[in-house]
């Protein structure tokens, strides 16, 4: 069954639009590990491959970026 209906949709919608626009306001280094990561599915080495830095600076991105993008997140659904 469609567990929770149209309005469901609607804020799932939302939250991803919200979540895409959050992304693209992160600096160059941290949109680039998130959307190869999230987006293209790539394991960390190799994203570290792809951009030419080691796995641990890939590592280190991905939880910056999502710190800031879950306190962007947080004030912004809950603010």
């Amino acid at each position: 069954g469609d567990a929770g209906g149209p309005e469901q949709k609607m804020v799932e919608q939302e939250t991803t639009r919200e979540i895409r626009q959050a992304v693209w306001r992160l600096s160059e280094k941290y949109r680039q590990v998130v959307i190869l990561h999230y987006s293209a599915d790539l394991k960390t080495k190799d994203i570290a491959k792809c951009l030419r830095i080691s796995e641990g600076t890939v590592k280190t991105r991905l939880r910056k970026a999502r710190e800031l993008l879950k306190k962007e997140l947080e004030d912004k659904l809950y603010g």
